[in-house]
């Protein structure tokens, strides 16, 4: 079986129209977003001293200071819920608009990865610092 095809007048020549820029509402809840997640690492800072002060004096499970640890360590782990609600906004945002266009990137969905970034690489440290306390106060 062969055949061939002639390509209509125009078409194959077309170039795609451009993605268009991201909103200013999509920005403006952008840099919401972002400046959520750096709040909460603000608070996740001022925990971490008493945090890693708790843990370095705690005693063996069950004490009363591992105790006094473990609520260091569960504060600290706590007041980073709104970066971390930002980072699943910032997610459900990003698939929405790969969604809406699939095959290039968008501007808009570029934006949201870029605050995703911003965002992820917060909670990353953050993951660190809690990983290392939570491992010292398990010895």
């Amino acid at each position: 079986m062969s055949g061939t095809g002639t390509p209509v007048d125009g078409e194959g020549s077309a170039v795609p129209p451009a993605l268009p820029p991201a909103s200013a509402d999509l920005l403006t809840r952008l840099a919401g977003l972002v400046k959520a997640a750096r709040d909460a690492d603000g608070r996740f800072q001022s925990n971490r001293a008493a945090a890693e002060r708790a843990v370095s004096a705690a005693g063996s499970t069950g004490t009363d200071s591992w105790s006094t640890a473990s609520v260091a360590l569960a504060r600290l782990e706590s007041s980073r819920s709104s970066a971390m609600s930002a980072l699943a906004e910032l997610d459900l945002l990003y698939a929405e608009a790969r969604n809406a266009a699939p095959v290039e990137e968008s501007p808009s969905a570029t934006a949201i990865g870029d605050a995703r970034s911003q965002v992820a690489a917060l909670l990353e440290a953050q993951d660190s610092l809690i990983a290392r306390l939570a491992g010292r106060l398990r010895t």
